[in-house]
């Protein structure tokens, strides 16, 4: 039986109900997102697209294939490595420009397409229809994804998770008719997952895992013994191999051992505490908003090793009753993807447990419910769990709807009155943005408030230290309202202090904005040219632009913005500032020739 024969021959019988299903499958994830398409930018969205020259030309994104995600100075410690991610924002720059719409559908398309994914995967291994819809139904909803779908940024788990899934589906097909096609497929999906995502590199030991499960399927069937797993395992030899030349470039172009070296489980409880908390996003998925925050989870430190332990619990009863519980025991391998982020200290993002890092382990949630309904025969007693499946799904997607708003844009996201700063009005790390965006806003005073607020309870916070960059936001709104000199003396006070590189630029930045303020354009530059010996921007050379331009050199600062043009062609106050520098050129060369 040739390949096309084997696709034939396994979708002939069920074709039309495969179809109906995906195409509702895909209909529901598309309409339970749809109002996302109307959003905005929002945090990262500004650096990785909006203001990212890598992504508007494809010279500058293959010259800096090799460059960390995040570019000079935003973020030196996420050392992500992620071109493929960055790539489809190339994709979409050149589809939409900088409008975010047509961004947020290419989200929501992915995430259409991983739940098309999750029903075939588990109706291959399992040849029933309406188990592997109700798991990807439960997956569609499940409230844990609204940051990955609604949030551009969050493409990185999307487009992680749909190339895994692809692996994961093509490594299946090749366990079982052993076509060297799929194991092709598998490699490449393996590859462009790596490069859209980390915890990907843990693909191989999934893989290994796949093997026992494919064989225990079989054994199930055939009642013979499945011998010689170990030695089947050799096939994921290249996978492994793969990883290891991952690693070695990954760690040339971002440093990970960066981060690596603050791995020590020093606190063992913490991690059974992340393990509750994450098994609580899964399977009890109800949260006040679409963010965790590490004040509650240091605070609550019974509520989650309860769930730690109601894990244990879980894992028993599936081991237990594996006649009864097969794929969700099978199923446990997707919290592979998880290993990476459970001991805290050494995840470099904030906060230190993220939501949407539950995207593919989410898929066990609608596993497990769904072989406990099944557990219950007596007709009244399944009325009731139909009822409460019900119930669960309305919630969710509710829950899941609700959430969307608070990813519309920055305002919506960050605001005190109906966003996250409201619920979390100790937290730092959104504390500082909304002080920003109040600054933005006009309203300094106000924004000053809250950069105190920020670093009043800065101590209060274990896991994030935002003293030196709340201390710079305080220093420039100083000198932005007046009081200049206050200004420059914390300034200068934090980078005597400190000894990371971008604070010292945003410190030149700062000095830089000061003697303008003051007439002093001379010192401005010579600010401005400290900054350039630590790290080039194209918003250096914008602000040193100005500065000439103000000097009434009109002809160093056209030279001086072109550097910048050439690091972010498609920022349009460059090509607008450019063109009145034109101006201003030719009207004084009219005037000198009139002169003369």
């Amino acid at each position: 039986m040739n390949l096309k024969q084997w696709i034939q021959s396994t979708f002939a019988s069920d074709k039309k109900k495969i179809i109906a299903l995906l195409l509702a499958l895909f209909a529901l994830n598309f309409l339970l997102y749809l109002n996302t398409l109307h959003y905005d930018f929002l945090k990262d969205d500004f650096r990785l697209i909006a203001e990212n020259p890598r992504i508007k030309d494809f010279n500058s994104f293959i010259n800096t294939i090799g460059s960390k995600f995040f570019a000079f100075p935003d973020y030196p410690y996420l050392h992500y490595w992620r071109p493929v991610t960055l790539f489809s924002f190339y994709i979409d720059y050149q589809l939409w420009g900088l409008n975010a719409s047509g961004y947020h559908l290419f989200n929501v398309l992915i995430n259409a397409f991983n739940a098309l994914l999750i029903f075939l995967i588990f109706y291959i291994v399992s040849k029933k229809i309406l188990f592997s819809f109700f798991v990807s139904l439960f997956f569609s909803i499940h409230p844990s994804h609204v940051e990955a779908v609604s949030w551009i940024s969050g493409r990185t788990d999307l487009l992680g998770a749909f190339f895994i899934l692809a692996a994961i589906l093509f490594f299946i097909l090749f366990l079982k008719k052993k076509n060297g096609l799929f194991y092709l497929f598998t490699a490449l999906f393996f590859l462009l997952a790596l490069l859209s995502k980390e915890n990907s590199v843990l693909f191989p030991l999934l893989a290994v895992g796949l093997i026992f499960i494919v064989s225990a399927v079989e054994t199930d069937k055939t009642g013979k013994r499945v011998k010689h797993i170990l030695k089947k395992s050799l096939v994921t030899l290249p996978f492994w191999v793969m990883d290891l030349i991952y690693i070695m470039l990954h760690n040339r172009f971002s440093g990970i051992q960066d981060v690596l070296a603050n791995f020590s489980l020093k606190d063992i409880f913490v991690v059974f505490k992340t393990i509750g908390a994450y098994f609580k996003t899964i399977l009890f998925p109800f949260f006040p908003t679409p963010y965790f925050s590490m004040h509650q989870f240091d605070r609550s430190h019974l509520e989650y090793l309860v769930y730690f332990g109601l894990a244990l619990v879980v894992l028993v009863l599936l081991v237990v009753k594996r006649d009864k519980y097969k794929y969700s025991l099978y199923s446990l391998l997707v919290f592979i993807f998880l290993l990476p982020v459970l001991d805290p200290e050494i995840v470099p993002s904030y906060p230190k447990i993220v939501i949407r890092f539950a995207y593919i382990p989410a898929v066990w949630a609608g596993v497990f419910f769904i072989e406990t309904f099944n557990l219950f025969t007596n007709n009244q007693l399944k009325k009731i769990f139909v009822a409460l499946f019900a119930l669960i799904s309305v919630i969710w997607i509710f829950e899941s709807y609700s959430f969307q708003g608070y990813f519309k844009d920055q305002y919506s996201h960050y605001n005190d009155v109906s966003g996250l700063t409201r619920h979390y009005p100790e937290d730092c790390s959104l504390l500082l943005p909304w002080a920003l965006i109040t600054a933005q806003g006009g309203d300094y005073n106000k924004a000053l408030a809250v950069v105190d607020r920020a670093l009043e309870v800065n101590h209060k916070d274990r896991w994030l230290d935002v003293s030196e960059m709340g201390g710079l936001l305080k220093a420039n709104l100083l000198v932005v309202t007046g009081a200049g000199d206050s200004g420059k003396v914390l300034a200068e006070s934090i980078m005597g202090k400190t000894r990371k590189d971008e604070m010292k630029y945003f410190g030149y930045l700062i000095l830089a904005k000061y003697h303008e303020k003051k007439g002093e354009l001379t010192a401005s530059l010579r600010m401005l040219e400290k900054a350039k010996e630590i790290g080039e921007t194209a918003d250096l050379y914008f602000r040193k632009a100005l500065i000439y331009g103000k000097m009434g050199d009109y002809n160093q600062a056209l030279r001086v913005l072109r550097k910048a043009v050439t690091l972010n062609p498609g920022a349009q106050n460059y090509w607008q500032l450019e063109q009145r520098l034109i101006n201003l050129i030719n009207m004084q060369k009219r005037k000198d020739s009139s002169g003369s």
